[in-house]
């Protein structure tokens, strides 16, 4: 049955499916989810997508997501752009701040997410002001053609709807572990697919 439904009805599907997805991504092991990480990130360098962009935006994972790090380190270590999240916890809002060098990168403060984050929007380069190539974007679950389930708060949502406005059109990927693959998720109008999703 496809999902099509009324607001209300909508975001207790959501909630019900965001459940269901972390459980079945905390019954991996560690070890699957380090090898599943390893394996996604081969696939993703290995696009065409990743391999002509200059300015790059990878979220930096928390222990239940796909491991980006090698991600960041390949973009560092080859005179691209890197740019990663800074959230603003008290709304939606979400920035992609540059991130000058592997010294920048290991010197950034952790949140009580325990995902690094620049400390302050101030005195970085926003990736909005010339846009971004390239969005590497997480989410709970997604589906083959794109669809996406994130956590709830809609940073990705916003910030690729602003992305547009400003007439940037990032390619946006998503990479899953095989368990946050999904043949149909609850969407609605205002959330926003991706270009790829990387699966194994």
């Amino acid at each position: 049955v496809g999902y099509d439904m009324a607001s209300a009805s909508l975001k207790i599907a959501k909630t019900e499916v965001r459940k269901s997805l972390k459980k079945a991504i905390m019954s991996l092991s560690a070890s699957e989810r380090h090898q599943q990480s390893m394996a996604l990130c081969r696939k993703l360098m290995a696009t065409s997508a990743y391999q002509s962009s200059k300015r790059v935006s990878v979220f930096l994972s928390m222990k239940d997501e796909v491991d980006t790090s090698p991600i960041v380190l390949d973009v560092l270590n080859s005179n691209r752009s890197l740019y990663v999240p800074w959230y603003d916890s008290d709304s939606s809002l979400m920035k992609m701040l540059r991130v000058l060098s592997l010294d920048d990168y290991d010197s950034l403060p952790m949140t009580s997410w325990n995902i690094k984050q620049p400390a302050t929007d101030e005195g970085r380069e926003d990736g909005l002001t010339d846009g971004l190539d390239l969005i590497i974007t997480p989410g709970l679950g997604f589906t083959k053609d794109g669809r996406r389930i994130g956590r709830g708060k809609g940073y990705y949502d916003h910030y690729l709807s602003k992305c547009h406005a400003c007439g940037h059109t990032p390619v946006t990927i998503g990479m899953v572990f095989d368990v946050q693959l999904c043949d149909d998720l609850p969407t609605g109008s205002l959330d926003m697919s991706v270009d790829h999703v990387i699966h194994l």
